[in-house]
């Protein structure tokens, strides 16, 4: 964080000084709007190489394979599902939720049934945060 922020005003200096200001005057410039949407520009610049779509891709896969695996570990009996036991000794907190999750009501959970749960939390919770949940 800390470091984001130090090079922010790196960005910013820099741009000030490439505005043809001195050091001594930057402090009490104020930025001509081109000069605000040059700065505000190599900001989103700078913010979309560090955190591009690219790296978020990849982050995003990275969390599904590794909930692939941890299903697959979860899945003592190997059959491609979780019983309400396997559930219970790695996902204690969804197997409270177990017949809800199991929407077939076979008795097993399967990755689909996990995901689609998991979507459905992140989208009341998104709810919740953006003031339109009904408590």
């Amino acid at each position: 964080m800390f470091a984001r922020l130090l090079l922010s005003c790196l960005i910013a200096w820099a741009s000030l000084a490439h505005a043809n200001f001195t050091l001594a005057q930057a402090p009490n410039a104020r930025l001509s709007n081109s000069e605000r949407e040059d700065l505000r520009g190599d900001l989103d610049q700078y913010s979309n190489e560090l955190y591009g779509r690219e790296n978020l891709e990849k982050r995003r896969q990275f969390l599904r394979d590794r909930a692939i695996q941890r299903f697959r570990d979860a899945d003592r009996s190997g059959n491609g599902s979780l019983d309400r036991e396997e559930l219970r000794r790695h996902y204690p907190n969804a197997a409270r939720h177990f017949d809800r999750i199991d929407t077939d009501k076979d008795g097993e959970v399967t990755q689909a049934e996990m995901a689609k749960a998991l979507r459905t939390r992140l989208e009341l919770r998104r709810r919740h945060l953006d003031g339109g949940f009904d408590k």
